[in-house]
């Protein structure tokens, strides 16, 4: 009577992996016959392999088989990888073909490893405008990743990305995704120049954390201006003669109409037959003229045919200061009768305003210094972007875009062509310079 007797396995083991990396075990059984001997590994929280070996080498042990090959040794290979940091039993079992089976059990510590960050940035951008950063982060493990990026004089921006894109990873969780990529993108907006630091750390769930440092280089961009310069004029007609004709006023910037009155000479005292166009806003740096049209054909005739019709223009000014001019119009001028008036040589020594808003896309102060070209002294106006003093360097988190308005009155006292030169300038040196030539 021959009696089976189990396999014997060799002491192997304990073992230590990084989380993501194959693990390559390995153990040697020993039987006594010649049985063929089956390895049957099972990992904790992970899978179970079988792997079986002949003793003949070819294929399954007749019984019985006394002159097989004996002992038997055999040593067998297997991997494993596990995706998350934890201690796990791993317990193999031999069998020989005969029943017989032996068992050994250890472990494997399964190390967290932190993620790795691929290079990004440096980052350019104009101050104001929206800078998108992206980064990518890659943890050889199956680990959720958090994202946060610390912005120098700006906020802390924290994204989380899960293993599973559903929620938190359970631990351990060996199965999960891995190696696990996540890419992660923010925005933020600087409002003044500058060269700021960022720092992008990601923290896997396990407590791994890799630090990543790049810059910004903000850059500053000079403010835009919008330019007006304009007086406030009244334009009275007032007509007397022949009654039942009717004289029309059309104000003209250039060729465009900003005014309008219509009077018609009715019977009565001649001072109540005046009519206004009201305050018309004249842009000086375009040509104003007042165009009066007279049409004595197409009137009802009244009285004479050699009547005439005297009429009167009064330009009224902002400071009450009036300017009357005088046409008559003869009732026997077959066709429309024009008088033309330019009006700007009639602003000498009147008041005329200028207004200017300028915006800057970033956060800065912003001055305005008037050149009126005929030998006066400029005039020079600081705007605060908080509103209170100086803007400190660097301001990133100021009011942006930041945008003032300067209004100033100025009368030239002499005639001729003024080059009138508005300089806005910010805080950081840039400079945007508009001018206009007046003629006055």
């Amino acid at each position: 009577t021959v009696n089976n007797i189990q396999p014997t396995i060799s002491a192997f083991g304990p073992f230590a992996v990084d989380e993501g990396s194959p693990l390559a075990l390995n153990a040697t059984a020993t039987d006594p016959g010649s049985d063929d001997l089956t390895f049957a590994w099972e990992f904790e929280l992970g899978p179970s392999v079988t792997n079986t070996y002949y003793n003949d080498g070819v294929g399954p042990d007749p019984y019985p088989s006394p002159s097989g090959t004996y002992p038997f040794t055999i040593t067998d290979d297997v991997q494993q990888t596990y995706g998350d940091n934890w201690i796990f039993n791993v317990t193999l079992t031999v069998e020989d073909d005969d029943g017989g089976s032996a068992t050994y059990k250890t472990t494997i510590t399964v190390n967290n490893v932190a993620p790795s960050i691929e290079p990004f940035g440096p980052f350019t951008v104009n101050e104001g405008s929206f800078l998108n950063l992206t980064a990518a982060s890659t943890d050889p493990g199956s680990d959720d990743l958090t994202f946060t990026w610390e912005l120098e004089l700006g906020p802390t921006l924290t994204n989380i990305h899960y293993n599973d894109g559903l929620g938190p990873d359970p631990y351990p969780s060996p199965r999960g995704s891995f190696p696990f990529t996540a890419i992660d993108t923010v925005q933020h907006t600087y409002g003044d120049n500058g060269v700021f630091n960022v720092t992008l750390t990601v923290d896997d769930d396990d407590g791994g954390a890799t630090a990543y440092t790049t810059t910004i280089t903000v850059d500053n961009v000079a403010p835009t201006v919008d330019f007006q310069a304009y007086i406030l004029v009244n334009f009275t007609l007032r007509i007397t003669g022949e009654k039942w004709h009717n004289v029309e006023v059309f104000i003209l910037a250039d060729d465009e109409q900003i005014g309008y009155a219509e009077i018609t000479r009715y019977p009565g005292n001649p001072d109540d037959q005046t009519v206004s166009t009201g305050e018309v806003k004249c842009d000086i740096t375009r040509t104003i003229t007042a165009r009066v049209l007279y049409t004595p054909l197409d009137d009802p005739i009244s009285g004479t045919i050699n009547g005439a019709n005297p009429v009167w223009l009064t330009l009224t000014f902002e400071d009450d200061t009036e300017v009357g001019l005088k046409h008559t119009f003869n009732v026997q001028h077959p066709e429309t009768w024009e008088w033309n008036v330019q009006i700007n040589p009639y602003l000498l020594g009147h008041e005329i305003t200028f207004e200017a808003t300028a915006t800057d896309p970033g956060s800065d102060d912003l001055t305005f210094t008037w050149n009126w070209g005929d030998g006066s002294s400029d005039i020079e106006t600081t705007y605060y972007n908080d509103g209170v003093g100086p803007d400190p360097y660097p301001s990133p988190g100021g009011t942006y875009p930041f945008t003032a308005t300067d209004v100033q009155r100025h009368a030239f006292t002499t005639s001729g062509v003024h080059t009138v030169t508005l300089t806005v300038e910010d805080d950081d040196g840039g400079i945007t310079q508009v001018t206009y030539v007046l003629a006055i």
